[in-house]
């Protein structure tokens, strides 16, 4: 499996865990919001709010660059994503696709967080993330 499957692999199961154990009134929302803000949380230990925030920006922008839809992009990118914002995604897009959005959101800051700093340590910050759990440790590293 390659770095990029792996990494599409491991963000759509860690979504989806977060968003099976958040519960409540709007577990989507929640869920995503909770992954996003562990790895925020990994991240800012290693490069600082501001670090985190690029790479959030720079997968935000290469996401955005694959939406056919022009309003569809801009709103990603007037919402605040990833990091907080999603309720309004959720509205717009509905449960399903938001899940979709944020699992391509984080597997992008994956991909560009591995061509910076390598593979070895990407995967370290996820395991410290809580993002590499039972259903993504069966996958081989690349």
């Amino acid at each position: 499996m390659t770095s990029e499957a792996h990494h599409r692999a491991l963000a759509r199961d860690a979504i989806a865990r977060a968003i099976a154990e958040a519960g409540g009134d709007e577990p989507t929302v929640l869920g995503i919001e909770t992954t996003f803000a562990r790895l925020a949380s990994a991240i800012s230990a290693l490069v600082g709010t501001v670090g985190y925030d690029a790479l959030a920006t720079r997968a935000l922008q290469i996401v955005c660059t694959h939406v056919d839809d022009r309003y569809a992009a801009a709103s990603l990118t007037d919402v605040g994503l990833p990091s907080q914002g999603w309720r309004e995604v959720v509205a717009r897009a509905g449960e399903e696709d938001a899940q979709a959005c944020a699992s391509e959101i984080l597997a992008v800051m994956l991909d560009v967080m591995s061509d910076l700093i390598g593979e070895e340590l990407t995967l370290r910050v996820t395991r410290r993330a809580g993002l590499d759990g039972p259903s993504t440790s069966g996958l081989q590293r690349p």
